[in-house]
């Protein structure tokens, strides 16, 4: 019997090799040699799957730009609207995180709602002018009857839309949202009928790695444990990539529902927040309303 490691012969029956000392078991010798070349073998089979789908998967993962602002917008899209109609007593405010990325599509938050807010304020005051310009002009008490009655209603139509003033401003982000996943599908269909044909190309010239596990997310680590002989097959490198992705669905999964948890008690609390701020401010208006009033009867 000859060595498979060095190629030296041996007597029958022998446990280890005379000259390097390779294990031998039933009378067989265990060829590392031939172990290492199935390995290397392995291993370029993944590096060539790895050239071909490197360049399709930017839309699949999460390092991708446009998928992470998708995620954030989606996120703080779900707290404010269900299909597109906005909650009930909706009171969340975006995140930092939320107006960091629609920066990056030239929208600024809370600069959007404070012009919005100024124009609404420089309206009111044009009325409460032009109201006091024509209470000098008109003597006639039933045309200052309507004149008070349509300056009330002009007066209350823009406290409605300033308390309103978030809902308008959040549904610009929605449809901010809306082009972000638009985008994001767009870029992923094309990337993905892209992957396909390079699979398909794949499979056709060499076929060694199965197509379940021709992404970069799975060859990288079935490479990683036959480098660091974790596993010494194709196999046992695939079987410890199940177990492996099993282990961060769950974990993934655990995230989701902490994150969940994590905006319910953000939105609670948000909603506590703004209750207190709108009592404020709704007292604030109807004091300052009922000083305008006062000075336009003197």
């Amino acid at each position: 019997m000859f060595c498979g490691n060095c190629g030296k012969e041996n007597m029958k029956g022998a446990k280890y090799c005379s000259s390097c000392g390779t294990i031998i078991e039933n009378g067989i010798i265990e060829n590392k040699v031939d172990n290492k070349k199935q390995i290397q073998t392995v291993l370029n089979d993944i590096e060539m799957a790895k050239r071909y789908v490197n360049n399709e998967e930017s839309y699949f993962y999460e390092n991708n730009e446009i998928y992470k602002d998708k995620n954030v917008l989606d996120r703080y899209a779900s707290l404010i609207s269900v299909n597109g109609t906005f909650r009930q007593k909706y009171k969340a405010e975006p995140t930092e995180e939320v107006k960091q990325v629609l920066k990056k599509y030239n929208f600024n938050y809370t600069v959007k709602r404070i012009t919005y807010l100024l124009i609404l304020l420089a309206i009111y005051f044009a009325v409460v002018i032009i109201s006091l310009i024509c209470t000098k002009y008109i003597n006639n008490i039933s045309s200052l009857f309507t004149l008070y009655i349509i300056d009330g209603i002009i007066q209350i139509v823009l406290i409605v839309l300033a308390f309103k003033s978030k809902k308008i401003v959040d549904k610009k982000v929605l449809e901010i949202c809306s082009n972000i996943n638009k985008q994001y599908n767009d870029a992923y269909s094309k990337a993905y009928k892209k992957y396909l044909s390079v699979i398909e190309e794949y499979n056709n010239q060499y076929g060694n790695i199965p197509p379940k596990y021709l992404s970069l997310y799975a060859l990288n680590y079935i490479d990683e444990m036959l480098k660091n002989k974790r596993a010494d097959s194709l196999k046992e490198a695939l079987n410890l990539f199940e177990e492996y992705d099993f282990k961060q669905k769950m974990i993934r999964e655990n995230n989701k529902r902490f994150a969940q948890l994590q905006n319910q008690i953000h939105f609670q609390s948000q909603m506590i927040l703004n209750n207190q701020r709108d009592e404020m401010v709704s007292s604030g208006i109807t004091n300052a309303l009922l000083f305008v009033d006062l000075i336009s009867r003197i």
